[in-house]
């Protein structure tokens, strides 16, 4: 069979592999040529999937039979207009996945089913929000309302700063909206689910951490030390909103900040995560995670695995602290004993223009003792020394 997957990037590795393993032929469709996947994908074409028409020709053209969101919200919005019109299973209502991956419209939501999120307000008109800023006196966050991967966010502490963080935002919006909401201190973690039934069947938490770029995930540790209340109430929030939603078997993942009161939902998807998260969980759970999401884009099925062993896994991108030319960097002798597989995204020397977003590569890195790799995670900066050329 002929699988088109959305995307082309590092990200969507994992799933490319997960095809060729299930026995079928992969395409796909990106507007990148230079993606880091082509190179293991059976074919490609240039195609911006967030089109959903330009993306329906191409399936229609080569007669793909399934279609699997990349890690990106709009391949993922794309994916269930397509697969609507087209009778193809694996999606929700196209409307239902595109509220899902806007941020102001799913707080509602959330919010009407009692679930915690930050309080947030949303504007497409910049004198309103900065009146809004000037009104609520505490620090805010501004998000554009359909961005992933920290493009636009900033902290807000009072008017000063507001016109051109929010400006920025609105600037960058496809939608041109925005949402500023409370912030929230706390630990921040992640929780990938599948959902079958509208139940989980699969979970899988990670600890996560936010270095160079505060608004940017570089890394996440398993197993969490989350205490095992705030997992089963984030499980239980899942249930509830796949519930009310009437989720399809699929994948659903979760951003969340721990706070003094319980968990509190901050981000969501309803596709794959990027950076290659799928392949952590396949580290830390010997569960491939990859082939349940190709299987739910053919079949419209899911199934969990009957047991997990959880061994502790940190996956960490490699990112450098300043601009510049990066002659070379490596781990560390401390930790470079515990990688176990690392994928480089640029060979060094290379050029950083904006390190707060580029990446060298992303390193897979496993230990017995869980309070090691948290360490490492923890102070990555003084273990990841890039030489610069000064």
């Amino acid at each position: 069979m002929l699988i088109a997957i959305l995307g082309s990037s590092h990200a969507e590795l994992p799933l490319v592999r997960a095809v060729a393993e299930l026995g079928h032929t992969s395409l796909l469709l990106s507007g990148d040529a230079s993606g880091i996947a082509i190179g293991e994908a059976d074919l490609f074409e240039l195609c911006d999937y967030s089109s959903s028409d330009a993306v329906l020709s191409v399936v229609q053209r080569t007669g793909a039979t399934a279609l699997v969101a990349g890690c990106n919200d709009f391949a993922a919005i794309t994916a269930a207009r397509v697969s609507n019109q087209l009778g193809l299973p694996g999606y929700d209502d196209p409307d239902l996945v595109e509220m899902i991956h806007t941020k102001d419209r799913f707080r509602l939501f959330c919010k009407s089913i009692g679930i915690p999120t930050p309080n947030a307000h949303s504007f497409d008109n910049l004198e309103k929000a900065l009146e809004y800023v000037g009104d609520v006196g505490s620090k805010q966050i501004c998000k554009p309302v359909d961005l992933t991967g920290g493009k636009g966010v900033a902290v807000i502490s009072g008017a000063v700063d507001a016109r051109e963080t929010i400006g920025r935002a609105l600037a960058l919006s496809r939608k041109s909206r925005v949402v500023l909401e409370d912030y929230i201190d706390g630990s921040l973690h992640s929780l990938c689910v599948l959902v079958k039934q509208q139940k989980p069947v699969f979970t899988f938490i990670a600890d996560e951490v936010s270095y160079p770029n505060p608004f940017l995930v570089s890394a996440a540790v398993t197993p969490s030390v989350l205490k095992q209340e705030s997992c089963a109430l984030m499980i239980e929030y899942v249930s509830r909103i796949a519930d009310a939603m009437e989720m399809v078997d699929g994948v659903f993942h979760l951003q969340f900040i721990e706070t003094d009161s319980g968990p509190m939902i901050i981000d969501v998807c309803r596709r794959p995560p990027g950076d290659l998260y799928l392949q952590l969980v396949n580290n830390a759970t010997g569960f491939d995670i990859s082939r349940e999401i190709v299987n739910a884009a053919l079949s419209g099925i899911v199934n969990g695995p009957r047991t997990v062993s959880l061994v502790p896994t940190l996956r960490q991108c490699l990112m450098v602290p300043e601009n510049g030319e990066c002659i070379s960097a490596a781990v560390s002798s401390t930790y470079r004993e515990l990688e176990i597989e690392t994928t480089v995204l640029r060979e060094t020397p290379t050029l950083v223009r904006d390190y707060l977003v580029e990446k060298l590569g992303i390193g897979m890195f496993q230990c017995a003792d869980s309070h090691r790799l948290r360490d490492f995670m923890q102070d990555f900066g003084a273990h990841y020394v890039p030489v610069m050329n000064s």
